[in-house]
């Protein structure tokens, strides 16, 4: 826009030079034909070739104003559009500083955004694994604290059965053997797993309430033993909790 007003400023001036020579030229036409003669007289006295002259003067002198009409409307038009060209300099000046603001601005914006994200992935609690939520412990709203236990979930895609076998039987369980599952939530259909972990203490070591002998009467009871299988390509979904009945084949 600078660049365009010094062009619009410079045709301005050169249009208003271009009028001032046309209208010294019209007027030396002019005083040229002023000292001529009366008409009447210049009639009578003059050759032919003088008189073709003078007339020739006047015409110049007509096209002349005419010109100097043109140029000055032409000069005009120069004039407003130098003044429009400044006007819309103005104009953009106050634009590159709203948008200098604006850019202030989005900087904040983003600044505040980034704050709001690391907020919420501080208050964001993800899972480890893709899992299902099988129950909750607190209500939405409630506080919390370092180290409560909120919810319970489980990996459907990782699913085993935990068998109590007896310490009679224990002895012949081996890692790998097939295991044949049986649901009760799904009759008549079979499961399929392998063992993968023999417990190295029974179930009686882990009970809530142990069972002490202060009296020194001892009944023998036999005890069991935890033994982990993983199921191989379930045919329908298992949850935790249910009750099924399993069939090492110990071969």
């Amino acid at each position: 826009m600078l660049a365009y007003s010094w062009r619009m400023g410079w045709v301005a001036q050169k249009i208003a030079a271009a009028i001032e020579a046309t209208r010294a030229t019209a007027r030396s036409a002019q005083l040229q034909a002023e000292r001529e003669p009366d008409p009447c007289q210049a009639h009578c006295l003059r050759t032919p070739h003088e008189r073709r002259s003078t007339n020739a003067a006047q015409n110049a002198v007509t096209k002349l104003e005419v010109q100097i009409l043109q140029m000055d409307a032409e000069y005009q038009q120069a004039e407003g559009s130098l003044d429009e060209a400044r006007a819309g300099e103005e104009r953009l000046k106050v634009i590159d500083a709203q948008i200098e603001a604006l850019t202030h601005q989005v900087a904040n914006l983003a600044a505040q955004m980034y704050q709001q994200q690391v907020d919420v992935e501080d208050r964001t609690i993800k899972s480890p694994v893709p899992a299902v939520i099988d129950r909750t412990f607190v209500l939405p709203g409630e506080y919390v604290a370092s180290g409560q236990r909120i919810l319970m979930l489980h990996n459907p895609e990782e699913v085993w059965v935990e068998a109590n076998i007896k310490e009679t039987q224990v002895g012949q369980v081996k890692l790998g053997q097939t295991v044949n599952v049986t649901v009760d939530a799904y009759p008549g259909v079979k499961f399929t797993g392998k063992v993968t972990r023999i417990g190295s203490a029974t179930t009686a070591r882990f009970a809530l309430l142990p069972t002490p002998n202060p009296s020194g009467n001892f009944t023998k009871i036999t005890q069991r033993v935890p033994v982990k299988i993983d199921i191989v390509n379930p045919p329908k979904p298992l949850t935790p909790g249910m009750m099924v009945e399993v069939e090492i084949d110990v071969r």
